[in-house]
């Protein structure tokens, strides 16, 4: 009996045993797991710490780039296409202040000054999700106009869709571009006009030098010869063609002046009605009487104030050219009168006139009217008197019918400050 007892204890002693090692092997299974629990929430705080720490750094880096970019930046909700945040100096050249951007879009705000210019940039943003260099014109809010070259990249700010635009003010660059290109138009032009000129001069002096040469040479092989009316008329030749070239040579001096900008302007006073008589007679005499100069003036009290010596080549081209583009015979009228503080000098002839279509380049070097045939020119008479004329600040006007005539006025202050 007591055999079986102690043996039934034994059994009992072994099962306890065998479920405290049992229970023991769980709590170091447990106690192991629990470190392995441990160690891996702490190596996931530990990550998340430094994920947040690089965040941030990331964020700042992000913040000292936006203040930093010489550049207008912007976010802008791609959802809505609102901003979010913009850098200070893009409100300050916009003249909006930062609330009166933020919350709004572009659209609202009437930024860009051609609005399908906006929809064709955000379209290829949604289609290639960034855009480089788009340049294009925005108008801020007092209306000025500056251009810019945009770029936008895709971000995501707090899980949401950004973007992230780039605008370089590039107003100062394309006004020096526009500058430099006609810089270079006007120095093509100017190398054109050289060429013009020299060929143009060239073929102007040939002539009245081949007359004059043919004409003194007839004289000297056979002056005891001819009749009395031939000789003459050489002489006349001789003399017309001479009066031609030194035209053409005080022409060609003055535009040289005009060109170089060295033609000065000296006023003083001087006798407007009888300088206009003495300039006509001059014309009328040079001209061998080819057309009648008929001096028509109002009585003038004042004496005139400017420069005698540029008004000379305004009346001076006026009449040449009035007589040059009228038949042999017809009238030229030179009227003179004083207009409060203007002098109004107006030569009318019935010549050729000037074409409609050749009216706007007749104030730019050898340009003439398509219809003046043969008649000798160089294109140079109203450039020199436009610019004898700026000097008095006085205008020009021109009234011209073709094959009726033409009548050209101008209006130089020369009686400021006379009673």
């Amino acid at each position: 009996m007591r055999t079986r007892e102690e043996q039934q204890l034994r059994e009992l002693n072994n099962q306890l045993e065998e479920r405290v090692r049992q229970r023991t092997t769980e709590l170091a299974a447990a106690n192991s797991r629990l470190k392995t629990e441990i160690a891996d929430r702490t190596r996931a705080e530990e990550a998340l710490r430094a994920s947040t720490r690089r965040l941030r750094e990331s964020e700042e880096r992000f913040r000292k780039a936006f203040r930093a970019i010489p550049a207008h930046v912007s976010l802008i909700r791609v959802a809505d296409e609102r901003f979010i945040e913009i850098k200070e100096q893009f409100a300050t050249d916009s003249k909006f202040t930062k609330s009166e951007i933020i919350g709004r879009t572009s659209a609202e705000l009437g930024l860009w000054v051609d609005p399908a210019d906006r929809e064709r940039f955000l379209t290829q943003f949604r289609r290639d999700g960034y855009v480089h260099g788009y340049e294009t014109q925005f108008r801020g809010k007092m209306g000025l106009v500056d251009t810019a070259l945009v770029s936008a990249e895709l971000v995501e700010i707090d899980g949401e869709p950004c973007l992230l635009a780039l605008s370089l003010r590039i107003t100062d660059r394309k006004r020096m571009e526009e500058e430099l290109r006609l810089s270079l138009a006007r120095e093509r032009e100017l190398s054109r006009l050289r060429s013009d000129f020299v060929s143009l001069v060239s073929h102007e002096f040939r002539t009245p030098i081949g007359i004059i040469h043919s004409s003194a040479e007839i004289l000297e092989r056979y002056l005891d010869r001819l009749p009395i009316p031939e000789r003459q008329d050489h002489l006349k030749a001789i003399r017309h063609h001479a009066w031609r070239m030194a035209e053409l040579r005080e022409g060609v001096l003055v535009f040289g002046k005009v060109e170089s900008g060295s033609l000065e302007y000296r006023p003083g006073p001087f006798d407007l009605l009888a300088a206009c008589r003495r300039w006509s007679n001059e014309l009328q005499m040079d001209t061998d009487n080819r057309c009648p100069i008929r001096l028509i003036p109002k009585s003038i009290e004042a004496m005139a104030f400017g420069d005698a010596d540029l008004m000379r080549h305004i009346v001076s081209n006026l009449i040449s050219n009035a007589v040059k583009y009228s038949p042999a015979g017809s009238e030229i009228q030179v009227r003179v009168k004083r207009d409060g503080s203007l002098a109004v000098l107006e030569i009318r002839d019935h010549g050729v006139g000037i074409p409609d279509r050749d009216r706007d380049r007749l104030l730019t070097a050898f340009q003439r009217g398509r219809n003046v045939g043969q008649v000798p020119g160089t294109g140079l008479g109203l450039v020199v008197i436009k610019h004898c004329l700026d000097l008095h600040r006085g205008a020009i006007t021109i009234d011209s019918t073709e094959n009726i005539g033409t009548c050209v006025t101008v209006h130089p202050p020369l009686f400021e400050n006379q009673p």
